[in-house]
């Protein structure tokens, strides 16, 4: 019974529903498989594609060869060219003048309509001046006003000056006792009244003087002179500065000196001549001194002596007496026999008896005086200049009622000259304000446009320049001929953008109405029968302007073809020189050079270019600017 046991369990028992089950999901882990595998393939497919794509744009961008352009082709032409600047402009009277309220107030009367025709001096209207005379009242009040606050002024400088009248002469006073006082001081130093050697002193320090009591002698004796007489015979012969030999019998010496004074005195020797004198300065050399004998002999013009009558004796060149311009005790004693003095020098000092402390206060009270003095100087002119002022104040507001006096006349308006009424502005019982409009009258006998010439071509119009001008009105296009006669200088800038404003004088004009458009043309440049290129076909070189000829088919270039730098010629086509004349943004005139009917070399996007790269003649030859 144990072997069937065992049996039984080594045989496997299969399960029907687990197996179904195993199978179903081992089918579906085959399905997941599958489609893993498909997507991985999808998405590979799709990187391949963008790398794809990638390097496709790559090679057209970046490595695929550009191809090479037909070149490009015109043919040379002839036709007319011409050049203008049209536009339209605004026509303008010769002369406008708008006629305006002198003043605030009620036009009473208006006289004229617009599109009458006036005539100098003719009246106009007439306003309620009753304003006016209100302003010219003010201006009465007003001066009268300043005309009390001149009299004022007046007052209160008159008063002012006669206070600072007072004030200053008590500062006379001041200025009295200190000059007093100082000359006092002064007195207390005795000086040298110049450089020289003090001979005697006859005061010791310690000791009072008296005034004018001699002290002391003081000489100059760098310098010795002397006086000698010559005869009269010899009056022509002497003369200031002429040299003069000196000799000194006692020294044995002779020295040069000269002459520094003569006087025609008479003196009378006992022998009966008449003499003059004649004073010989000499320097001296240290030895000198007073009274020695001396003789003094002239030297002539030509060069012979003039001898003096008599010997004579030698003097100190100045000599001054000193004595004490004051009294007092000497504090201060500078004085020594035979010693030499600067000019200035102090010699001695006196006692000041309290002058010093005086003066200082003299002066203190004189500098307050002096003070209140200039304070007074200031308010009177302080006051003059009010009065100035208030003055050209008066001399304005006159002014100004003398002007106000004569617009009396413009409130009865007349025509200031003849013309068209061209605009009323106001109406009777309407109250208008100073400046306010009221009618415009326009000389329409000759009219003008006014237009604005662009800067590119300001440079080609001049004052006589002829314009063609059209208008267009209800009853058609009418005609005119005229000239300008007017170019500003300066320019109006704006955007980037200058124009000119320029004037056209209408040749018989008469007649138009002002402020109405007008179209104009000013011809700047004209030309017929001329032979015309794009202006791309002209190269200009280093060997002035060329065209680029094409070579025939099997033909070459002819000898005479200009050489250029390499890779300047397109290749098939030949430079040739030229000769160009007018010119515009499009095309240009050659004036030698080539023919009409040439084939030439153009670069790419010439307005004219046929489909087949051949590009054909421009048909416009005029270029017209328009503007404005």
């Amino acid at each position: 019974m144990n072997e069937n046991v065992n049996t039984a369990e080594a045989v496997e028992v299969v399960d029907p529903v687990a197996a179904a089950r195993e199978q179903k999901r081992m089918e579906a882990a085959k399905r997941r498989r599958r489609k893993k595998i498909i997507k991985r393939i999808v998405i590979l497919v799709i990187l391949l594609a963008v790398a794809g794509l990638i390097w496709f744009g790559v090679y057209e961008l970046f490595l695929k060869p550009e191809p090479v352009p037909a070149p490009q082709t015109t043919f040379s032409y002839r036709g007319g060219f011409s050049s203008s600047v049209s536009g339209y402009g605004q026509v303008k009277a010769n002369r406008t003048e708008s006629i305006s309220a002198p003043a605030e107030g009620k036009l009473l009367t208006l006289l004229v309509a617009e599109g009458d025709t006036v005539t100098e001096g003719q009246p106009l209207f007439t306003m309620d001046d009753s304003t006016l005379r209100a302003q010219i009242e003010e201006l009465e009040k007003k001066i009268e006003s300043i005309n009390k606050s001149i009299d004022d002024a007046i007052e209160s400088r008159q008063r002012t000056a006669e206070t600072r009248s007072e004030v200053y002469e008590s500062l006379a006073d001041y200025d009295k006792q200190i000059a007093e006082a100082e000359e006092k001081v002064a007195s207390r130093n005795l000086t040298a009244p110049f450089a020289g050697k003090l001979l005697d002193v006859s005061v010791k320090k310690g000791d009072t003087v008296i005034e004018g009591q001699e002290i002391g002698t003081i000489v100059r004796d760098g310098e010795m002179k002397l006086t000698s007489y010559f005869s009269y015979a010899y009056e022509n012969a002497v003369y200031l500065g002429q040299t003069a030999k000196v000799s000194i019998p006692s020294s044995m010496e002779v020295i040069t000196g000269k002459v520094t004074r003569i006087d025609k005195v008479r003196y009378i020797t006992e022998e009966g001549g008449v003499l003059f004198a004649v004073e010989v300065t000499i320097p001296n050399p240290g030895a000198l001194t007073k009274d020695m004998i001396a003789m003094a002999v002239l030297v002539g013009e030509d060069g012979s002596d003039i001898t003096p009558a008599e010997q004579t004796s030698l003097e100190f060149a100045e000599t001054e007496t000193l004595t004490a311009p004051a009294k007092g005790k000497i504090l201060d004693l500078n004085m020594t026999a035979f010693a030499e003095y600067a000019e200035g020098a102090v010699l001695y000092t006196l006692s000041d008896d309290g002058y010093a402390a005086d003066i200082e206060s003299l002066r203190d009270s004189s500098k307050s005086v002096r003070d209140q003095v200039e304070g007074y100087d200031e308010q009177i002119a302080g006051y003059t200049d009010q009065i100035t002022e208030f003055e050209k104040q008066i001399a304005d507001t006159e002014a100004e009622i003398e002007k106000q006096n004569e617009r009396f006349d413009l409130f009865n308006g007349v025509a200031p000259m003849s013309g068209l009424v061209t605009a009323v502005t106001a109406m009777e019982g309407q109250t208008i304000q100073e400046g306010g409009a009221i009618l415009a009258i326009s000389d329409t006998s000759s009219m003008t446009v006014a237009i604005d010439i662009d800067e590119m071509n300001i440079g080609n119009v001049s004052i006589g320049t002829p314009v063609n001008l059209t208008q267009t009105t209800g009853e058609g296009e009418m005609y005119y001929s005229g000239t300008v006669t007017q170019i500003a200088l300066e320019g109006n800038y704006d955007w980037g953008y200058t124009t000119y404003p320029a004037t056209i004088t209408i040749d018989g004009g008469e007649g138009l109405r002002a402020n109405s458009s007008m179209y104009y043309e000013i011809v700047l440049s004209q030309k017929d029968d001329c032979v015309l290129v794009p202006i791309n076909a002209v190269k200009y070189t280093e060997a002035g302007p060329c065209v680029f000829v094409r070579i025939p088919e099997g033909g070459s270039a002819p000898d005479d073809a200009v050489e250029l730098a390499e890779g300047v010629v397109p290749d098939g086509f030949y430079a040739v020189l030229v000769e160009t004349g007018l010119s515009d943004e499009a095309q240009v005139e050659i004036v030698s050079g080539i023919d009409e009917g040439v084939e030439l070399y153009v670069a790419e996007g010439i307005p004219g270019q046929d489909g087949d790269g051949v590009m054909s003649p421009v048909s416009n030859t005029t270029t017209t600017i328009v503007y404005g």
